[in-house]
């Protein structure tokens, strides 16, 4: 795996890594809100994947990335910061893959961008109405921590990472995996969480015009984000396919591996799943 640093919207120093086959199909992974690039590492070491050109960048705000101080609500800058890196490494037709607020990062790509320069997209776990007077889809358990996520008190913050990383799995993760995690999503200061987490976003006039195929993906035990977004949205946009994963929560990537790779593959080549 190479890194590198691409200038996104604004100028925003981004961290982006590659792997896979560089003249592959290229696949760019767009994470969830406190997360880094680490959060692909199965899918980077997957022999089902290794045939495409694997991107992942961190965000801005988090990882490697710049954290600038405020521009967080913007839609632009999120959507530019996915283009400079299209254009910037010139991938041909890419599969967008946002996973949570990832996938509001595409869509706010494709709100500015349009569909012209991708091939497809996979929303992973997403929600398209957040904020918190907006959130409807959040589930008690993630409201109730919302607080401590944006607070600048250490103890305060630190107690809700904990409890969110919790929350990201159906299972408790391992102790290795539970502390890989809590390691880099400490990375990420509270202005840029309570920045993320306090945006609030609506695609539903985007939702119904996209073209592209677009394949939905949600853990049934998501205990962040409701699965009825999902299942609702698999309704809304024309061209989609929804896969509910039985034992996965909010992250099916990394708790159904083999299952989730088969099918992004599957996704990515134009097959059936």
């Amino acid at each position: 795996m190479k890194s590198f640093f691409i200038k996104g919207g604004s100028g925003t120093s981004l961290f982006v890594v590659e792997g896979g086959n560089p003249h592959g199909k290229p696949i760019l992974f767009v994470h969830d809100v406190s997360q880094n690039h680490l959060s692909w590492i199965h899918q980077f070491q997957s022999k089902e994947l290794n045939q495409f050109r694997l991107i992942a960048l961190d965000l801005r705000g988090h990882g490697f990335s710049e954290k600038p101080k405020e521009g967080y609500h913007n839609p632009q800058n999120w959507a530019d910061d996915i283009q400079s890196i299209i254009h910037a490494l010139n991938l041909n037709k890419p599969l967008l893959v946002g996973w949570s607020y990832g996938g509001q990062v595409v869509l706010d790509y494709l709100q500015i961008y349009g569909e012209g320069d991708i091939s497809g997209i996979n929303l992973v776990d997403v929600g398209t109405s957040s904020g918190i007077s907006g959130g409807t889809y959040y589930t008690p358990a993630m409201q109730a921590i919302i607080p401590g996520l944006i607070s600048k008190k250490a103890l305060n913050s630190t107690n809700a990472l904990k409890q969110f990383v919790t929350l990201l799995f159906a299972q408790n993760p391992t102790m290795n995996d539970f502390y890989f995690i809590l390691g880099y999503n400490t990375m990420v200061p509270p202005y840029v969480r309570e920045a993320i987490i306090t945006r609030s976003v609506s695609y539903d006039e985007l939702l119904p015009t996209i073209q592209l195929p677009v394949l939905l993906i949600h853990g049934v035990k998501d205990k962040i984000l409701n699965p009825a977004q999902s299942i609702e949205n698999a309704q809304i946009i024309p061209n989609s396919i929804l896969s509910l994963y039985a034992y996965a929560g909010h992250s099916p990537f990394w708790e159904s591996v083999d299952k989730y790779n088969q099918d992004l593959s599957a996704f990515a080549n134009g097959r059936n799943m």
